[in-house]
């Protein structure tokens, strides 16, 4: 019984089932060999459950290593393409804001564009003559200047001489809008001189 009890002393406790307890010799078919084959199969028991537990521990440490690997990945791939979206927004950002102002510059020079063409056509309108020019020589006249456009090439003249004679001229000149009314121009001095400088 001593030497069963200082057997069992000496059992490690990490690892039970590492060696087995001898039956002492002559008791292999008593109490104490049952005993010490029931301890035996008990340390055995033990170790069983031990090493199934460090197994499955290795195997949850494995698995942890993995899905701690497989995070780190995930992370980087998420951190670097949030980096590529960031630097996307940024550009798109910037793009936009180009464009914008690209949108005011061009409204500004339309602006500057429809005022110089306004402009032109008071400038246009003022080279007309009155409707009124021929006074009481004709007895119905009514005079309709659109152009299609703000300015163009249509022009009239009307003048009425110290002989009572007068002039009418309706002129449709080559070109629309700002090079028809710059033909215009050019009609409307070479008429006047026509008229008033050569006497024709």
């Amino acid at each position: 019984l001593v030497r069963l009890a200082r057997a069992i002393a000496a059992v490690d406790p990490a690892r039970p089932g590492a060696a087995t307890i001898a039956t002492p010799a002559g008791h292999e078919g008593d109490e104490f060999g049952l005993l010490t084959h029931s301890l035996n199969r008990l340390l055995g028991a033990f170790q069983d459950g031990l090493t199934r537990r460090d197994s499955a521990e290795e195997a949850l440490r494995a698995l942890t290593r993995d899905l701690e690997h497989r995070v780190a990945a995930r992370t980087r791939d998420l951190e670097a393409a949030m980096e590529a979206l960031s630097r996307e927004k940024e550009e798109t950002e910037r793009a936009f804001a180009s464009l914008d102002q690209a949108h005011r510059d061009l409204d500004k020079a339309n602006s500057l564009l429809l005022e110089s063409i306004t402009y032109a056509r008071k400038i246009q309108g003022a080279l007309l003559p009155d409707e009124k020019a021929l006074g009481d020589a004709v007895a119905d006249i009514s005079v309709y200047w659109q152009p299609l456009n703000v300015v163009g090439g249509d022009y009239f003249w009307l003048e009425r001489f110290e002989d009572g004679t007068c002039l009418i001229v309706v002129a449709d000149c080559t070109g629309h809008g700002v090079p028809g009314a710059f033909m215009t121009m050019v009609t409307a001095s070479a008429l006047d001189r026509a008229v008033h400088d050569q006497g024709l």
